[in-house]
């Protein structure tokens, strides 16, 4: 008789475990299944979609497949290469409890683009970064573009785009790296730029620029790389160049700059790599190489260089190219 009330008083705690059990399963599949609606229900703002139409129309991209999502990673939009990283069309999809992605990034490197630049660009009001490089993009670089304040890195350098560079685009700033590398642009840099004190990178080489370097570019205390070789800049190089702490890498040959090479570049301690040539007008001494210690390349060809070489010469143990 003991055995059987033993038995017979441990079939409802069973049955409760085993509800309890079952509970608990339903809802690990509920949570499951919701988290995988959410992400499937994620789509692309129908309105980035629209622009992202007419700009694949007027870049003259013909991979991107509209019968799938744009921000869906399909391999018409997206690829993750070993070398370059992410490149298409990149999206966050964590907007309205995971159902709405806009385009954070847009990069597409070395496919030929014949097109424009188009003006839809600035619908895509989340864009973070674009990079367009080594294309064959032509005409003028749309101001609309200034509206775009979340950007950080903007890159249109080897392209065959021409005009002016926007003044709007002195709006942006949150932007870390401007390139606008071997391009057929033309005209003064515009003053506005010096406004962008959050800029680190900025490569303005082989265009067609024209005047000084605007003296509102002394505000950029953050600069790293300033290349801005083979264009016809005028004047002197700035002496404020020398309050760029930060700076790294300088390039400025190719110009009509007037000397002399501004003494306070020796206040440049982290420069790294310093290329100043073509200006026979106005002698310099080498007085700006003092504290440049790591230096790994140095080239001052073309230059009026006078007064004896210095002692500190040797001190530049790190020098790799001269």
């Amino acid at each position: 008789m003991a055995e059987h009330s033993f038995c017979r008083s441990r079939v409802p705690k069973l049955q409760i475990r085993s509800t309890v059990f079952l509970i608990l399963c339903y809802c690990i599949m509920l949570l499951y299944g919701h988290s995988e609606l959410s992400e499937a229900a994620a789509v692309t703002d129908p309105k980035e979609v629209n622009a992202l139409r007419i700009i694949a129309s007027k870049m003259r991209e013909t991979k991107w497949n509209f019968n799938v999502d744009p921000c869906s990673r399909d391999s018409s939009w997206y690829t993750l290469d070993d070398r370059e990283g992410e490149l298409g069309v990149i999206c966050n999809c964590a907007f309205q409890k995971n159902t709405t992605c806009h385009v954070l990034k847009i990069k597409i490197r070395y496919e030929e683009l014949s097109g424009i630049i188009p003006p839809e660009l600035a619908n895509l009001t989340y864009l973070e970064n674009i990079d367009l490089r080594y294309n064959l993009l032509h005409g003028s670089i749309p101001a609309s573009m200034g509206s775009l304040t979340r950007m950080k890195y903007l890159s249109f350098g080897i392209n065959n785009l021409s005009g002016e560079i926007p003044k709007e685009f002195g709006k942006l700033a949150n932007l870390i790296t401007l390139s606008f590398d071997s391009n057929n642009l033309n005209g003064r840099i515009p003053a506005e730029l010096g406004n962008l004190k959050n800029l680190e990178e900025f490569y303005i080489r082989s265009n067609r620029f024209t005047g000084e370097i605007p003296t509102t570019f002394a505000n950029l205390k953050k600069m790293r790389v300033f290349w801005a070789s083979s264009n016809n800049f005028t004047g002197k190089i700035p002496d404020f160049i020398g309050n760029w702490s930060q700076l790294e890498d300088l390039k400025l040959e190719g110009n009509s700059f007037e000397g002399p090479i501004p003494s306070s570049i020796s206040n440049l301690t982290k420069l790294t790599s310093l290329i100043i040539c073509d200006m026979p007008r106005g002698g310099s001494s080498l007085s700006f190489l003092q504290n440049l210690k790591n230096l790994t390349t140095l080239f001052l060809r073309n230059n009026m260089i006078s007064g004896q070489i210095p002692e500190y010469i040797g001190g530049l143990r790190k020098l790799e190219m001269l």
